[in-house]
């Protein structure tokens, strides 16, 4: 994510699209967007971005196992909604 002004900008690779997205900064948008995502690629591998002092610490699951597993969701939005500029 690409966080201006209350907006986020979502880059959305090998997903069809018509570009680059910008959507509210609210947890929510987000976790609906992310949970329609994961509905839809059930079998990929969906890794969080890691900041390059803690390149150890990602989440890699299927989009199947973070839909079946509300605490492996949560941590999976809680790294991916705090990244920052410096976050690989």
């Amino acid at each position: 994510f690409i966080r201006n002004e209350g907006k986020i900008q979502l880059i959305l690779d090998n997903i069809d699209s018509d570009g680059d997205h910008w959507i509210e900064d609210d947890e929510q948008i987000i976790r609906t967007l992310i949970r329609s995502i994961l509905e839809a690629y059930p079998s990929d591998y969906f890794v969080t971005p890691s900041h390059s002092a803690y390149p150890i610490r990602r989440h890699c699951m299927t989009g199947q196992t973070l839909l079946e597993c509300p605490n492996h969701f949560d941590d999976f939005i809680r790294c991916s909604y705090k990244t920052t500029p410096r976050t690989q």
